[in-house]
């Protein structure tokens, strides 16, 4: 699943440029596989297998170039879409903190 989300986001990363975007325009592209389904009670849905495309005006862009990310998410969120505002804002402490929790409990060699 991982491959074919990094793969659909890769080829409409490639659209997009052949379309005549500027290629040095496009900041990320991510496959986030089932990640964040839409239908969470089935993840085989078709609705779960889409594409974001994010289109940030130069205030945004400059607030996330400076990694002012507090300022990005705020404004992510007064247009309405707290998904991407938790997207801009990046993993939670929780998720942060996750690799380091399970390496703390691993077993000792």
């Amino acid at each position: 699943n991982w491959e074919l989300s990094a793969d659909r986001a890769n080829a409409s990363r490639r659209e997009l440029i052949a379309g005549g975007m500027d290629e040095a325009k496009v900041m990320r592209v991510i496959g986030l596989a089932s990640t964040q389904n839409l239908n969470k009670a089935d993840p085989l849905d078709p609705e779960n297998r889409r594409i974001s495309v994010i289109v940030l005006n130069r205030k945004s862009e400059e607030a996330l170039m400076r990694d002012d990310a507090t300022t990005t998410t705020l404004s992510a969120d007064a247009a309405g879409s707290k998904l991407l505002a938790r997207q801009l804002a990046g993993p939670s402490p929780a998720m942060r903190a996750a690799p380091a929790a399970l390496a703390a409990s691993a077993p000792k060699p």
